[in-house]
């Protein structure tokens, strides 16, 4: 069980329907702010936390991963559609939580067997302790009917896999630490561009702000994202998650700036 301590802080006003913020020294849990964080929200691509996690424990990093069809490497350059492409699993890796490139997730669970991947993902999500829920597919979009399930998770629950991850997973944390990256096709050896997600890594007021993040958005989720920043001059770090946002980058930016004038002060 987590150890507590409760902070006094000032009032932080965001768009979010689901915010937990912690901040944590020698392992002691402090609440920095919350709003519905016991609650269930719909949480996007931040379902790909969890598809990287089996991802990593199933497939061998020395593996191609074959795709069947086009693959979409979000935001990549010079070209966007790659077509009957061959990567490493770790560049694959890459696509997945830089670019969050839902093709890459459909092609990891295509390898693996759809039924037995999500089996292993809400496997790991329960065992984890992470959602109580079951996951319905491997990139957190919304399904084709508007009353079919979502991925669902609580932002404190979420919390503990953000942390998780950062702490006792220094390969995918070091990944999701990434600004931007060259991932390589293996037939063809053309290098493709990806760059991050999330919007704030590119702002340079912000981006040496955030160690790690992951960013999520549908229709029915809203904008989701997850983040671990600087402890300040208080905690070893702290680790931020809120859902159901209007705009992440202005709620990420605000929480950034909340965060600074409350330095010392938690």
């Amino acid at each position: 069980m987590p150890v507590y301590a409760q902070a006094k802080v000032s009032p932080l006003v965001l768009s979010a329907r689901g915010v937990a913020i912690y901040g944590y020294k020698n392992n002691i849990e402090t609440r920095l702010y919350q709003k519905n964080q016991n609650n269930l929200y719909p949480v996007a691509s931040i379902t790909k936390l969890a598809t990287a996690k089996v991802v990593e424990e199933t497939i061998s990093d020395y593996t191609k991963i074959y795709t069947k069809s086009p693959i979409t490497i979000l935001h990549a350059t010079p070209v966007d559609t790659l077509a009957q492409t061959s990567f490493s699993r770790d560049d694959l890796l890459r696509a997945l939580l830089i670019s969050s490139s839902n093709d890459a997730a459909n092609s990891f669970c295509t390898f693996i067997g759809y039924t037995k991947c999500m089996l292993q993902i809400n496997t790991f999500l329960h065992d984890g302790g992470y959602t109580k829920t079951d996951f319905i597919n491997p990139h957190g979009l919304d399904p084709a009917l508007p009353t079919d399930p979502l991925n669902r998770m609580t932002p404190y629950n979420t919390i503990h896999l953000v942390r998780d991850i950062y702490t006792h997973d220094p390969f995918l944390a070091s990944i999701l630490s990434e600004k931007e990256s060259d991932i390589i096709d293996q037939k063809t050896f053309l290098q493709t561009h990806i760059i991050s997600s999330n919007e704030i890594n590119a702002d340079p007021l912000y981006k040496d702000k955030i160690i790690l993040s992951k960013t999520g958005r549908t229709n029915r989720a809203g904008e989701n994202m997850v983040f671990v920043t600087q402890g300040g001059k208080k905690f070893d770090y702290i680790v931020v998650v809120f859902f159901g946002s209007r705009s992440r980058v202005a709620d990420g930016e605000k929480i950034l700036d909340w965060l600074d004038v409350n330095d010392g002060e938690f």
